[in-house]
This record gives structure tokens, C-alpha cells and sequence, in this order.
């Protein structure tokens, strides 16, 4: 075969895979829970629309994000094959723009700039690879306190990892780090953020790092290298991309998703959550009591999360769900700590005794060992949450 017959088969191949995969291509709208977690419409915080590939389960084109609550757009920008590329903005619930900027193969490039709910200008950061800084910042009351890469610099994102609001403020010198930055934390506490509390201090000087200090619960540590990552992208990406799901998300509720199971009804909410001894309160708290790590292990391990599934059935015994096979002493002494929870009456759903799911999501941060509980058979999933330090 010449040369000609083969590009006019290889063309004929390619057109071939486009038209496929544009026939595979359905406009779909999915609706997730705060976590962004796929989800059914009645316990739905966000809503999704755009187009899947319901061969490779990808998302193509423009997608839209929406607020449940108000309907208003949560964020519109362009995939292709599950990439960002292009034009994002990201609003607030009322509908005012909250950030504009771009994506180059995945990652935030060029410029992005935040705006405040009343509209006003907040800053502009710079994105370089994996490298940020802040060109202009605007305080709250629209003065402008840095400019062309000099001044103060304020800004605040949640992260997705601890659960808590991160605050950072420093001073750049011509576009470099200079002088002492500072690093606090909102941690959230029944859905509302605390007090701020300062996490770690850092000086620099001509954007390189000097030293630094550590605070938390009594105790200060000098730090040889920076401890703080300077703002981290969402875990809703990563939980819409690889459509991370409740136990709620079914086939029947999304026919264009094949993977997923048929309803299960044993999650829906039941009339009255399982009881353990004590109170649910307690729960935690046993945890706590059985959680002893060591301190060479918070030295080597200065975040670590797991989430552990377990489910009380109808005669009220415990069984935890898909236990892992982790060589990981946090997590072997969360999942012996949750075996030791007997005595539960089960749930009840039409005066039956029914099973009632639920996720304990165990966090250590720097000896920090925090506990919370999340009952999947109820509409909101409230997590009954504590803290525990080691030293």
C-alpha cells in the first residue's frame, strides 16, 4: 500500500474516533454534597452540568457549577478529557464574581484575581508552575497596601485536608518574600469557623527562606525548611474527576454513569440513629482513649488521615466495612479503638430494626489527633467532632 492509502486510512481511522466519541458524549447533570461527593438531588449543596463521555467517564467542553440553594453559578470553565484549560471564574452563593483566571493542563497559570463579596477588588496573584505570588493586594476597604509586587499581603483558603481555614500574611519586596510571614488557622467547629490561632511564623529574605518557628499547644519548634505549602488547589477536583460518590449516588438516579450500583436502600435515612452507650458524643471520645502514638511516629508523620467505614446492624453488632490492609500504626489503633464499641441498640426505620452506616474520619496533625463521626442514614450528615493533643 502507498503512502496516500495509508493516510486515507488513518484519517478515515480518525474521523471514526472523533464521531465516536462525540456519540458518546451526553449532557449530564450530576449533583454533589458539601465534600463534593456525587450524591442524589434531595441532599444536593452543588449542582453539575456538562458534558461526560460515558465511555471513559471524562468531562468535555464547558462545565458549570451551580449553588443548589440559590441556583446561582459556583464556577464555569472549559475541560477536555478531565483537563482545565482556559478561562475559569468561581463565584460566590449570591452570584458575585469571587475569582477569575486560567488553567494550562491542569494547573492555575498566569495571573488570577480575587474579588471581595461587595465586589471590590482583593488581589492578583501570579501562578508559575507551582510557584505563587501575590502582585497587587486591596484590603477590605479598598486600599491598595501592595503594588507591582511590593507591600503587604494578605489572603485565606480552606483546606479541604484539616478541615480548617488557612490565613497567611507576609510582605513582598519586588515581587520576593521579605521579612516575617505568618500562618494561622480557623479550625471549624460545628460548621463555624473558631478564633484564628497562630500555626507557624517564617522569615524570609529576598524570597528565600531563613528560619522559622512552630506553635501549637504549648510548645514551640524551629523549623529548618518551610512548613507551609502556600495555597493548595480544591479536593473538588479531585472528587468531581474521579467521581469520588456517597453511598447515596445510584444507577437509577444517573443512567449515563454505568458504574455505579443499583439504590441501595439500608442508606437512606432511618427514624431513629443507633445508640451507643453513653451517648453519641462518647463515641470520640473511646477512640481518643485508645489512640497512643508514639513520638517518633508524630515526628515521621506530621499529617496523616484515614476514613473508616463501619455499620451498627439490626441486632446492634458493629462491622466495620472494607477494613485495609495499612502497615500504619494510626490506623491499626483507630480500627482495634472502633472494635471496642459494643453495647449499640440499632436504628429503627418504620418501627423495624434496620442497619445504620457510618464514617469515622480519624486526623493527626502535628500530635493533634482529631475524631469526627458522620451517621450516612441521615439527610444532612452532621460529623460530632473533638480533639485529642499528644506531646
Amino acid at each position: 500500500m502507498n503512502y496516500h492509502g495509508k493516510m486515507r486510512i488513518y484519517l478515515l481511522g480518525l474521523l471514526l474516533v472523533f464521531l465516536f466519541q462525540g456519540y458518546s458524549q451526553k449532557l449530564t447533570k450530576t449533583y454533589y454534597d458539601l465534600s463534593w461527593k456525587l450524591t442524589t438531588k434531595n441532599l444536593a449543596y452543588y449542582c453539575r452540568v456538562g458534558f461526560v463521555d460515558t465511555v471513559r467517564y471524562q468531562y468535555y467542553g464547558v462545565v458549570n457549577d451551580y449553588y443548589v440553594t440559590t441556583g446561582k453559578l459556583q464556577m464555569t470553565g472549559n475541560y477536555q478529557a478531565n483537563v482545565k484549560n482556559g478561562s475559569f471564574k468561581f463565584y460566590y452563593p449570591d452570584g458575585s464574581l469571587k475569582t477569575e483566571g486560567f488553567y494550562k493542563d491542569n494547573l492555575r497559570y498566569g495571573t488570577w484575581t480575587n474579588y471581595y463579596k461587595n465586589g471590590g477588588l482583593k488581589d492578583q496573584v501570579l501562578y508559575e508552575d507551582i510557584f505563587v505570588k501575590a502582585l497587587a493586594y486591596y484590603d477590605s476597604s479598598g486600599v491598595q497596601a501592595m503594588n507591582n509586587g511590593t507591600g503587604e499581603w494578605q489572603t485565606e483558603y480552606f483546606n479541604d485536608l484539616t478541615y480548617e481555614y488557612i490565613q497567611i500574611k507576609g510582605n513582598y519586596l519586588k515581587s520576593k518574600m521579605e521579612g516575617i510571614w505568618n500562618f494561622y488557622s480557623r479550625k471549624l467547629n460545628g460548621g463555624i469557623p473558631g478564633e484564628s490561632q497562630l500555626q507557624c511564623s517564617e522569615k524570609y529574605h529576598n524570597g528565600r527562606f531563613v528560619s522559622g518557628k512552630q506553635f501549637g499547644y504549648g510548645q514551640i519548634r524551629d523549623l529548618d525548611t518551610p512548613k507551609q505549602n502556600m495555597i493548595q488547589e480544591s479536593e473538588k477536583f479531585i472528587n468531581t474527576e474521579t467521581w469520588e460518590q456517597t453511598k447515596y449516588a445510584c444507577i437509577e438516579e444517573y443512567p449515563n454513569l454505568k458504574f455505579l450500583k443499583e439504590v441501595d436502600s439500608t442508606v437512606f435515612p432511618v427514624d431513629s440513629f443507633a445508640v451507643f452507650p453513653g451517648g453519641m458524643d462518647s463515641v470520640a471520645t473511646e477512640i481518643w482513649r485508645e489512640i497512643k502514638l508514639p513520638k517518633s511516629y508524630v515526628e515521621n508523620h506530621p499529617t496523616e488521615l484515614h476514613f473508616i467505614d463501619f455499620f451498627i446492624d439490626q441486632n446492634g453488632k458493629l462491622i466495620i466495612k472494607d477494613e485495609k490492609s495499612y502497615d500504619d500504626i494510626f490506623y491499626k489503633q483507630a480500627i482495634q479503638s472502633i472494635r471496642k464499641l459494643s453495647g449499640w441498640k440499632p436504628a429503627k426505620r418504620n418501627s423495624q430494626n434496620v442497619i445504620n452506616y457510618f464514617t469515622v474520619r480519624v486526623r493527626e496533625a502535628n500530635g493533634n489527633v482529631m475524631v469526627d463521626l458522620l451517621s450516612e442514614n441521615e439527610l444532612t450528615g452532621t460529623y460530632k467532632s473533638g480533639i485529642v493533643y499528644y506531646y
